[in-house]
């Protein structure tokens, strides 16, 4: 897997996370449940970003102090370039990593974009691997698949593979690995609820949930991702919604591409 091959996506669309939803049989908690569950997080949240403010160079906002509607606020200042003759940062820009209270507010489609910029932004999360992230702390990883795995579908992990002069094949990849929900059972089971962290877990461990898709380079097409997901839940034919006739499935065997995906 080449990890510059990867890329972030941020998407609260009520109809894709429906899809996901039903992709991986797991029922869709309504409002107030969800928030139940994100509520019981705050102590492993919390653990988090101390460790970011003690260990990482990570300092709290006093704007995220004086909102009550962030649960934390963080900034890091980064060098983004050096003077080539002294060797001296030039330019330095702050990061800024924020959780709200309430998980609703995460969900609000017209709040895309700036939580969109926060979790695309490769200087927090990059993803490496599908357990870890490149070169960045473990608390980062733990909150991007803690989101993950509270709310499936909003943040989507892209892996775009090379096929050569026949386009490009592509993953998409909505939860983390298996070896990170062991790691994290005991909390997980608490915060989810056994029944609801086993089905996530199985989820997790079946390759045959992710969904995938295949495409020419030339190709102008643009699906949304629920057309995807419903094309892999037995939806449209991929002559529908992909504009081929190859017969793609959600099966990384009858794809040929599930080594790939493991260079």
């Amino acid at each position: 897997m080449d990890i510059d091959d990867l890329e972030v996506r941020f998407n609260p669309s009520p109809n894709d996370l429906n899809a996901w939803a039903k992709r991986i049989r797991l029922e869709k908690p309504d409002e107030h449940e969800l928030q139940r569950m994100y509520a019981r997080a705050r102590r492993f949240l919390i653990d988090k970003r101390d460790d970011l403010i003690s260990h990482h160079g990570w300092v709290s906002s006093s704007e995220g102090r004086n909102d009550g509607n962030m649960l934390f606020v963080l900034e890091k200042d980064v060098c983004s370039s050096y003077d080539v003759g002294f060797g001296f940062p030039t330019i330095r820009d702050a990061l800024r990593l924020e959780l709200p209270v309430r998980i609703a507010d995460m969900l609000d489609t017209w709040e895309v974009d700036k939580w969109g910029k926060m979790f695309s932004d490769t200087n927090i999360f990059h993803p490496g691997t599908s357990c870890c992230f490149k070169d960045r702390p473990a608390s980062l990883s733990d909150i991007f698949h803690f989101i993950q795995i509270l709310v499936p579908g909003l943040l989507v992990v892209v892996d775009r593979k090379d096929k050569g002069g026949d386009g490009e094949a592509i993953v998409y990849r909505v939860l983390p690995d298996d070896k990170w929900m062991y790691q994290n059972k005991s909390f997980l089971s608490m915060v989810l609820g056994t029944a609801r962290f086993t089905r996530l877990l199985e989820a997790a461990e079946d390759f045959r949930q992710d969904v995938y898709d295949c495409r020419h380079y030339d190709s102008d097409r643009s699906d949304s991702p629920s057309d995807l997901i419903n094309v892999a839940n037995g939806g449209p034919s991929y002559d529908d919604v992909c504009g081929t006739s190859a017969p793609y499935t959600s099966s990384d065997k009858e794809l040929g591409y599930y080594d790939d995906w493991n260079d």
